[in-house]
Order: structure tokens, then sequence, then C-alpha cells
């Protein structure tokens, strides 16, 4: 299978690697673990839980009219149904802690110490620009995925680059996304793949966070029933946004030769 979009005038200078780029992913993320725990906890976990609670935003699932979890004698039951809650993770947290966990990533990567400060501070200055990104890139793709799916999909993958390049590069709205579509250009098939590897090795981690969680149900199920939600969401935000920062380093590295060093230099 070959990847499409192939530019000529525009040649790698080796092929995207799914696997150093996976491996990369939980790499920097158990290397940081402290780190990423607290920019997830503060910038994304937190605020769901807390507008659940207050009953703003509550998840909800069928036969039930604000529980995020439904608890049954069978098990417990997380709703798919996409919510308000979720377009404030899409707005508000999901932005924030995109730009944060980028910073990260690539201050890591390049032999850099990341700093909670600093990434909070790096996420906070270009919030505004990361949220028109996210908001267009949300747009574009439901659209594309209504009028024949495979648009859609094309233009996600074209755009998964584009706060990496907001906040390492420093480029506009537009221009993030188009220096994003370029750099994906050639390699769109095997971010497809490398997306679809990431939600097999999400599967256990939530498992076992579920299973975590059963135990905390027994004492108090009112908490669990509330945090559940917001942490499954939380921890696959915090592996498929690492995982797109780690990618825009791969696709600069293998489309210009670009060295870990040169791209953590910027936050220098």
């Amino acid at each position: 299978m070959t990847d499409a979009g192939y530019d000529q005038d525009e040649p790698q200078l080796e092929r995207f690697r799914i696997g150093r780029v996976f491996g990369r992913t939980f790499s920097v993320i158990g290397r940081n673990l402290p780190l990423f725990l607290g920019l997830s906890i503060l910038l994304y976990g937190l605020p769901l839980v807390a507008l659940d609670l207050i009953g703003l935003f509550p998840a909800v699932v069928p036969g039930t009219a604000t529980q995020p979890v439904q608890v049954t004698e069978q098990g417990y039951y997380v709703s798919l149904i996409p919510s308000s809650g979720n377009l404030f993770a899409l707005v508000v947290a999901g932005p924030l802690l995109q730009a944060a966990l980028a910073r990260a990533t690539v201050e890591h990567l390049g032999g850099r110490r990341p700093r909670f400060a600093d990434c909070l501070r790096t996420a906070l200055a270009v919030f505004l620009p990361v949220v028109a990104i996210s908001v267009i890139v949300w747009l574009g793709t439901i659209v594309g995925l209504v009028l024949l799916i495979v648009p859609g999909v094309i233009l996600w993958l074209g755009w998964v680059a584009a706060v990496p390049v907001k906040v390492q590069e420093g480029l506009g709205v537009f221009a993030s996304l188009s220096r994003s579509r370029r750099l994906a250009k050639g390699s769109k098939w095997r971010l497809f793949w490398l997306f679809l590897a990431l939600c097999l090795a999400i599967i256990p981690i939530q498992a076992i966070t579920q299973y975590a969680l059963g135990f905390a149900a027994a004492a108090f199920p009112e908490i669990a029933t509330v945090v559940m939600v917001p942490c499954y969401q939380t921890i696959a935000t915090v592996v498929v946004t690492t995982a797109w920062a780690a990618s825009y380093v791969e696709l600069r590295q293998t489309r210009e030769g670009s060295s870990l060093e040169e791209l953590a230099a910027i936050f220098a």
C-alpha cells in the first residue's frame, strides 16, 4: 500500500516510522509522568469533573438524566454519546492540554527537561490560536465525514501536526494548518495506522483504570461515577496528543532532516 498525496518535489529523507513514534510517545509519557499527570489533571480532568459536579455539562447515558456512568449489577456502562462536556473539552480544555503537551514532548525529545511552568505558560500564550485550529479541524473533519467519510479522514490526518506547528514555529492559524498538511504529505497512511495502534494501546490502559475505579465505587459510588468518564477522556487525550507531537518531530526529521536538538532549540 502506498501513501496518497506524495509530492515528488519535496522528497522525504526517509520513511515515517510508526514504531519509532509509538515508542517515543509512551517513552515521553513514562519519563515525564508527574509532569503529564499534573498538566492533564489541571487543564483537562479537573475542569470536566468540576463542571459535571455542578451540573453544567453532564455526560448523559441512555436511561439516566445526570449520571455519566450507569452502575448496574453487570458493571459500568460509559456513554459514547457526545455531550456539551465534549464541546467544552474541544474548545477549552483540549487545546490548552494539546499546547502544553506539545511543548513538553518536543523539549523532551530534544534532550531538554520540560518544566510545568514553562509548558503552562506556552499553553496560555497560544490558547486562542490553538482553539481556532481545533475548531477548524473539527468542523472540516465533520463536514468531510458527512460528505463521503474519506475526505474527512484525509483532512484530519493532514492536520494532526497543526498544534505542534503553532507551538513550535509560531505560525498563524491557517499557516499552521497548511504547514501541517505539507509535513504530512506522503505519510497519511502511516499516521492512520499509528492512530489505530494508539487506540488498541489505550483500551487496556482504560480497562486498568476502570478496574481501579471499581474499588473506589464500592466506597464512594457518587465520586466514582463522576470521575470515570473524564478519566477515560483524559487518558485518551494525553496519549493521542503526545503521539501527534511526536509525529510532528518525526515528520520534521523525515521530510527536512531536522535534528531533535534543533527542534527544541526555540525554547532555550
